[in-house]
């Protein structure tokens, strides 16, 4: 993503930090009732209170912060440079999507007008413009960022019509590691059952999961049946070598 100050954009995306919400009152919930009441396609991530900072996310910050004038980072700002694995603190990805192109001021402006306050972190250059929207959704997951904590992409909050679709992977080499990861705790946990296994999905809110487990049912079903098929097959095997034992026992009688 590149700034939007100086620039228009349809799709533009902001960071939240939960504790400009607080100093006026609000909270996650509050932030999603006023996001809906605008009445425009808006996409909010889940609540991100479990990141850490990546050299990237290190790397990025002095980007932010570098002196024009000398190309080092800001006096000021040395003392607040973050650390690798520093916990972050809690904020909200949010993405506005608009028919027609925005600058960033009246998108400050907009978020002003809505929440009653001038919040720092909605600042005009503080926005940016999105480039890739299914990228970014899914991002507000971190779905594709194993470095970072991963959030369920069932948390991932669409207003104002917008299609999410895109967080459930649809490649087939994802769909295939998918299977592959649900077929491994099965054996793991020794799932004997379809039910069991679709609970599991749903409690766990994982859409790539439910879609792997309710779109592949008959394989599933196939198996569970073989289980027990394998397991029926070895009692009787055992069952017939018991009953030889003892025949051959009454037979030297």
């Amino acid at each position: 993503m590149s700034r939007l100050v100086g620039d228009k954009a349809r799709n533009v995306a902001v960071l939240c930090w939960i504790e400009d919400l607080e100093h006026i009152g609000m909270g996650y919930g509050d932030l999603l009732a006023v996001l809906d009441g605008m009445h425009i396609e808006c996409v909010v991530s889940p609540l991100h209170d479990r990141d850490s900072y990546t050299p990237e996310d290190v790397r990025k910050w002095c980007r932010a912060h570098i002196d024009p004038d000398t190309g080092d980072v800001a006096e000021d700002a040395v003392v607040r440079i973050p650390k690798v694995g520093a916990a972050k603190k809690a904020h909200v990805h949010i993405m506005l999507r608009f028919k027609g192109a925005r600058t960033a001021s009246y998108c400050e402006q907009l978020m002003a007008d809505a929440f009653g306050h001038a919040l720092p972190c909605f600042r005009a250059q503080k926005w940016e413009k999105v480039e890739h929207v299914e990228s970014m959704m899914r991002y507000f997951a971190h779905l594709d960022q194993p470095d970072k904590a991963e959030y369920s992409a069932f948390d991932v909050v669409g207003l104002g019509g917008v299609d999410l679709s895109c967080l459930v992977k649809n490649d087939v080499n994802s769909k295939l590691k998918t299977l592959c990861d649900v077929q491994a705790f099965v054996q793991k946990k020794g799932i004997k059952s379809y039910a069991v296994l679709v609970r599991w999905a749903f409690n766990g809110k994982n859409l790539d999961y439910i879609n792997c487990v309710t779109g592949r049912a008959s394989y599933f079903a196939a198996y569970f049946n073989a289980c027990r098929q394998d397991l029926a097959d070895k009692a009787a095997a055992k069952k017939a070598k018991q009953s030889e034992s003892v025949a051959r026992v009454e037979t030297s009688d």
